[in-house]
C-alpha cells in the first residue's frame, strides 16, 4: 500500500513539474517565433528581443490638458481650435509630443530598472511606444514573461532574415568619398542644355546605384536642385514616402529623379512611372527624403515595430501619434491618404494598413488607394 502511495505521488509531482515547465514555455505573452529562436539557441546564448509593455503613461485627454496648462489660458483660447493656423499646429504638437516622449520613456525605463536587465543588454527604450528591446536568454524571457507589466514578447529576427533570403540582392549603396565627382554628373549637365531654359544646378549628388544581373550600374536615384524654382508649395507620395517642399524644382519636381544608365535619360520620379526600374520603392524608401508612410515610431525606417503599433492603435490599446495628420502649408493635397499612418493610401486608418504594412514587410503585393 504504501508502495502504491508512494507512486502515485511521485506521478503528481512529476505531472505538477511538467504542467509548470508547460506553463513557463507556453505562455500566450511569447511569440511563436521566440519560441522558435529559443529551441534553437544554444542554453544561455542571448539573443534580441522586443517587449510590449502594459505601462502607466497619460492618456490623449490628460496629455491635452498637460498642454492646456503648460501653454496658458490665454493662448488656448486665441489659438485653439477649428480655426489653428500652421503655426498654431506645430505650437501645440511640440509640447505634446515632448510631453508623450518624456512620460513613455520615463515609464519604459522604470520597467527596465524593476525588471533588474543589466544595462549593457538593453538595445533600446522607445520614446514613442511602450516597448524596449533588450538581449535576453530564455531564463530572462520566461521571467520577464511572469512580470504583470509585460503584454508580450516578439523577434524580429526572422523576419529579416527570410525578406533577405527572399530578395537576394539586397540593396547596396556604393559610398562615395565627398572629394569624388558623381559618376554621372556630366551627363546631367548635358540633360539641363536640352531644356527649353537651361538652369543652372546648385546641388547634384546620387544616392544609389542599381546594379543589374552582370553587377554594372543599369539605374541611379539622383537628387537635384537648380536655381529655377517655381515659389509655388509642391508635394508628392514617392514609393511611400511623403515629399513636401516650399518650390517647384526643375527639373525634378520633388528633388529627386531617376537616371536610366543603359538608356541614357533623367526622369522626374514625381510625375513619371518608375516601376520598370527593379526595387526602386525600396530603394526609395531608404535613401530619400521626406517622412515614410507607416513609419509610426518615427525612425525613419518600416518594421514590425511600426505593424504593431499600428494594431495596437486600431484596438485602442495605444493613440496615433499627435502628428500623424498630413496637413500641406498651402491646403491643397492631391491623395487619398489623409494620414501617415494610412499606409494603403484609402483615406482611412485601421486594421487594413496593418495587413498592407505586414505584406510590405514581407515583400509581398497590396493594394493602394
Amino acid at each position: 500500500m504504501k508502495k502504491v502511495i508512494c507512486m502515485m505521488m511521485a506521478f503528481v509531482i512529476t505531472l505538477t513539474c511538467c504542467m509548470a515547465a508547460y506553463a513557463a514555455t507556453s505562455t500566450p505573452k511569447i511569440s511563436a517565433d521566440v519560441e522558435r529562436k529559443i529551441s534553437e539557441t544554444p542554453d544561455g546564448e542571448k539573443f534580441e528581443v522586443l517587449l510590449w509593455l502594459n505601462v502607466n503613461v497619460p492618456t490623449v485627454e490628460e496629455l491635452r490638458w498637460m498642454v492646456r496648462q503648460e501653454l496658458g489660458e490665454d493662448w488656448w483660447r486665441d489659438h485653439f481650435g477649428p480655426n489653428m493656423t500652421m503655426d498654431d499646429v506645430h505650437t501645440y504638437d511640440a509640447v505634446y509630443n515632448r510631453l508623450a516622449k518624456q512620460y513613455e520613456t520615463a515609464a519604459n525605463q522604470a520597467f527596465v530598472e524593476k525588471s533588474g536587465i543589466p544595462e549593457e543588454d538593453v538595445v533600446y527604450i522607445s520614446t514613442m511606444a511602450p516597448m524596449v528591446q533588450l538581449l535576453a536568454n530564455a531564463q530572462t524571457i520566461y521571467r520577464l514573461a511572469e512580470m504583470m507589466e509585460v503584454e508580450s514578447i516578439s523577434y524580429e529576427g526572422y523576419q529579416q532574415t527570410e525578406e533577405a533570403a527572399e530578395h537576394p540582392t539586397e540593396l547596396r549603396a556604393e559610398t562615395q568619398l565627398s572629394s569624388s565627382a558623381p559618376l554621372y554628373q556630366t551627363q546631367f549637365e548635358a540633360y539641363l542644355n536640352t531644356l527649353p531654359t537651361p538652369p543652372e544646378f546648385w546641388d547634384y549628388s546620387e544616392l544609389y546605384y542599381h546594379k543589374d544581373k552582370n553587377g554594372e550600374n543599369d539605374w541611379v536615384l539622383v537628387k537635384a536642385d537648380t536655381n529655377m524654382e517655381q515659389s509655388a508649395y509642391y508635394n508628392a507620395i514617392i514609393a511611400n514616402r511623403v515629399i513636401m517642399r516650399s518650390s517647384y524644382g526643375v527639373p525634378f519636381s520633388s528633388g529627386y529623379g531617376v537616371y536610366d544608365v543603359k538608356a541614357d535619360r533623367f526622369i522626374n520620379v514625381s510625375i513619371s512611372d518608375y516601376s520598370e526600374y527593379d526595387g526602386f520603392a525600396n530603394v526609395f524608401d531608404r535613401y530619400g527624403g521626406g517622412r515614410l508612410l507607416g513609419d509610426i515610431d518615427r525612425d525613419n525606417d518600416l518594421s514590425v515595430i511600426d505593424a504593431a503599433f499600428l494594431q495596437r492603435c486600431e484596438v485602442k490599446q495605444s493613440d496615433y501619434p499627435a502628428d500623424d495628420a498630413i496637413i500641406p502649408e498651402d491646403g491643397l493635397w492631391m491623395y487619398s491618404a489623409k494620414y501617415y499612418s494610412d499606409f494603403n493610401r484609402d483615406g482611412e486608418r485601421g486594421i487594413l494598413d496593418v495587413t498592407c504594412l505586414q505584406r510590405h514587410l514581407a515583400g509581398l503585393t497590396y493594394t493602394t488607394g
